[in-house]
C-alpha cells in the first residue's frame, strides 16, 4: 500500500483480529466499535478517537449500527515513515482541533488531491506527537519528588477523578498510582546505578519522605533492598 486513504467504514459484530503495514487514524460518526490492542481495552464512541501505528495486532467489533472515517496512512507516507510498532498508540479526546481535521477530510474525501491529502497526515503526526504525552503525565514526571496527588493531576487536564483515572488508565494502561510507582522505581534505580548519593537521599528526590518506603517498594520489585541493587551495577 502506498496511497493515503481515506473512507468511511463500518463495522460489524464479529470480532476480527489483525494487524497491518500501515498506521490508521479512526475517527468516529456514529455509533461505536469494541477496540483491544496490547495497551487498550476500551469502547471508541462518538467523543474519542483511535491511531493505530504499522504493526500494532487489534482486535475490533460492533455491536450496534456505526460509521467511522478511516485514514489509512502507509509507513512511507511523510512524517509517518518514523513510526512503527506500538510508537504513538493513542487513544484521545475529539476535542476543537480533532473536529476541525475530522470536517477537512471529509471535504477532502468529496475533491481533494493526494497532495492535500499529505498536508493533512503530515499535520496528524505533529498533533499526534504533541499529544502523545498529556499535561498530567508531563507534569508527574518534571515532579517526582513532590507528592503527586490524584485530584491536583485530575484538574491538569481538567477532568474530575473518577473519570481522570480511567481516561488515564485507558491512555497508559496502569493507574495513575501504579505509573507513579514505576516511574519513581525507575527513577531510583537509576541514582543507584549512577551515583554515589545515599539511599535516604535518593528516597527524597523520587518523592518518599523515607528510605523504609523505597526499601519496601525494592524488595517488592526486585526481591532486593536498594543497597544490594546498588552492588550490583
Amino acid at each position: 500500500m502506498n496511497t493515503i486513504i481515506c473512507e468511511n467504514r463500518s463495522y460489524s459484530k464479529q470480532a476480527e483480529i489483525h494487524s497491518h503495514h500501515y498506521s490508521q487514524l479512526i475517527l468516529p460518526l456514529e455509533g461505536d466499535m469494541v477496540l483491544k490492542t496490547s495497551k487498550h481495552e476500551l469502547t471508541l464512541d462518538e467523543n474519542h478517537l483511535f491511531f493505530l501505528p504499522t504493526k500494532c495486532n487489534h482486535e475490533y467489533y460492533s455491536k450496534s449500527k456505526n460509521n467511522f472515517l478511516v485514514l489509512d496512512i502507509p509507513k512511507t507516507a511523510g512524517k509517518f515513515a518514523t513510526v512503527s510498532g506500538e510508537d504513538m498508540q493513542s487513544y484521545q479526546l475529539m476535542d476543537h482541533k480533532w473536529n476541525a481535521i475530522r470536517y477537512l477530510l471529509l471535504e477532502e474525501q468529496k475533491n481533494g488531491t493526494d497532495s492535500s491529502l499529505m498536508h493533512l497526515t503530515n499535520y496528524i503526526y505533529e498533533l499526534l506527537k504533541l499529544e502523545s504525552t498529556s499535561k498530567s503525565i508531563e507534569y508527574i514526571h518534571n515532579n517526582l519528588g513532590k507528592k503527586l496527588l490524584i485530584k491536583d493531576l485530575a484538574k491538569i487536564e481538567n477532568f474530575n477523578q473518577s473519570y481522570f483515572i480511567k481516561w488515564f488508565q485507558q491512555k497508559t494502561g496502569v493507574t495513575p498510582n501504579e505509573y507513579i510507582r514505576e516511574l519513581r522505581i525507575k527513577k531510583a534505580s537509576e541514582y543507584l546505578r549512577e551515583t554515589d548519593m545515599s539511599i535516604l537521599d535518593i528516597s527524597n528526590l523520587v518523592g518518599y519522605e523515607n528510605q523504609s518506603s523505597l526499601t519496601r517498594l525494592f524488595n517488592k520489585k526486585y526481591g532486593i533492598t536498594p543497597a544490594s541493587y546498588r552492588k550490583l551495577k
